[in-house]
């Protein structure tokens, strides 16, 4: 019997299996990062794509980072105020954006009523959610309409442990500029209410700087 063979054989057949397995993980792991906080890093709880019910993307084109702003908008839609019901509400843009050809939903994060922080398309991919600036910014919406009625505490909250955590992963410059969506687009977005918080943040920047280079998204569809 050969059975110093036949150990050899199956220490070979098993690193055969193990090394793509080792692939699959660290791949895993390289997709949690994203939502993952790292030590000292001041993260909110996300709300990952796969909890809301997400469709996968049909288009995937990235962003470079660290990203210098930030794009604060709502959705001008309907309000929400538990797990459930903004977890509903998620899915239901995203399958307008879909249907809009965007390939996914728009933004790149979203947040509801209930002071939690959704994820959109995340950190590392471009949005579709302000003309001009979706090579260059995050976008954050707002779950609901916000022209007469504040966000809560603990959705300001949400949005300015989102930045730091943004900043302190290296995600977000550590010079962030953050901007209402009205003032980089012809829009009431964010709402009148919501726009006078963001004022109170030391990231938001009155004066907006040279417009960008335009930038027409140019999705690279999974068909092509």
């Amino acid at each position: 019997m050969r059975v110093g063979g036949s150990a050899a054989g199956a220490a070979a057949a098993s690193a055969d299996i193990l090394g793509p397995l080792r692939l699959l993980l660290v791949l895993a792991a390289a997709a949690a990062a994203s939502l993952t906080p790292q030590a000292g890093a001041a993260c909110p709880s996300i709300v990952g794509r796969q909890r809301w019910g997400a469709a996968e993307s049909q288009a995937v084109r990235y962003i470079a980072f660290p990203v210098p702003e930030v794009v604060v908008g709502h959705t001008a839609g309907a309000a929400c105020s538990s797990l459930t019901t903004c977890s509903r509400e998620v899915h239901t843009i995203q399958q307008q954006h879909r249907s809009q050809d965007f390939g996914d939903i728009g933004y790149s994060f979203l947040i509801g009523g209930d002071g939690l922080v959704y994820e959109g398309r995340g950190w590392h991919k471009q949005g579709a959610h302000t003309y001009g600036y979706n090579k260059r910014a995050i976008g954050v919406a707002f779950l609901g309409d916000y022209s007469d009625t504040p966000a809560s505490a603990g959705q300001m909250a949400a949005l300015r442990d989102l930045i730091r955590c943004g900043v302190e992963l290296g995600e977000l410059g550590e010079d962030v500029r953050l901007y209402g969506q009205r003032q980089v687009q012809s829009t009431e977005s964010p709402g009148l209410a919501l726009y006078q918080q963001l004022q109170d943040l030391p990231e938001w920047v009155e004066r907006v700087p040279a417009d960008p280079a335009v930038d027409r998204v140019m999705w690279r569809s999974k068909a092509n």
